[in-house]
């Protein structure tokens, strides 16, 4: 093809026919700009189909890690809606509303007081977006949005879980001074290694008297406001979770 053009060219010159030359020489710098826009356009649509393709794998493993997240924190929520409700029950024993009748019972209750599920998040993914250029790969900026507040949210959650832990600290401790962890172990049937089942106390205590003493009474009474807080901060993560994959599955859909 380029012989072609170079052979018309020298034939227009060799015969003097400029203004033919001219016009022909125009028209064949005309045809070499549309083959480079051509060839412009098709890298350009490459290009975003390649980047499209990347922006579909980035979204699709977030959704992956935010599913996790999302079963994860609903266990856990039920979990400590669960120790919240024995917590209550503690503070409403010999109460109208107090379902408590045998030592045994409120010992089992005394197992939920000083236990809490944590969440672990799972942020491999985001991780590596937060790390590299890939984050700019997202173009919904109501996403990054939520994902950008993602890692704070759950520091706050994990700040409200520590202050919680440690007050459950005091609760052993109190226990360890004034009760009978074995008759706890006892009344839930705990076995050591899931095997090994722990002798009987040789202590007559009974562990309802621990509801005689103030200091008990303020700590259960402390435990069922951090649960509390606690519990509300893991329902406010757990929305966010959810606007989070109702995000991505948007994105994923286009």
């Amino acid at each position: 093809m380029i012989k072609f053009f170079r052979k018309t060219r020298f034939d227009l010159m060799d015969k003097n026919k400029t203004g033919k030359y001219l016009k022909y020489a125009f028209g064949e710098i005309v045809l070499v700009v549309i083959g480079i826009l051509i060839a412009l356009q098709i890298n350009n649509w490459n290009s975003k189909r390649i980047e499209k393709t990347e922006e579909q794998n980035v979204l699709i493993n977030l959704k992956k890690d935010f599913q996790l997240n999302k079963e994860n924190l609903e266990s856990v929520l039920s979990d400590n809606e669960k120790y919240l409700k024995s917590d209550l029950e503690i503070l409403n024993f010999g109460r109208a509303k107090s379902s408590i009748k045998t030592e045994a019972e409120f010992s089992i209750l005394l197992n939920d007081l000083t236990a809490l599920s944590e969440f672990f998040p799972t942020n491999n993914s985001l991780d590596i977006l937060q790390n590299s250029s890939s984050i700019s790969l997202i173009k919904s900026q109501e996403l990054m949005n939520k994902l950008s507040s993602w890692k704070p949210n759950v520091e706050s959650l994990k700040d409200k879980e520590n202050s919680t832990l440690e007050l459950e600290s005091s609760g052993v401790d109190f226990v360890i001074k004034n009760g009978s962890w074995l008759n706890v172990d006892e009344a839930s049937n705990f076995k050591v290694l899931n095997k090994y089942t722990l002798p009987k106390s040789r202590f007559e205590v009974d562990n309802r008297t621990l509801l005689n003493i103030i200091e008990f009474e303020n700590i259960v009474e402390n435990l069922v406001v951090h649960k509390n807080t606690l519990i509300k901060t893991e329902e406010k993560t757990l929305v966010l979770v959810k606007e989070i994959l109702d995000l991505i599955e948007k994105e994923i859909k286009k």
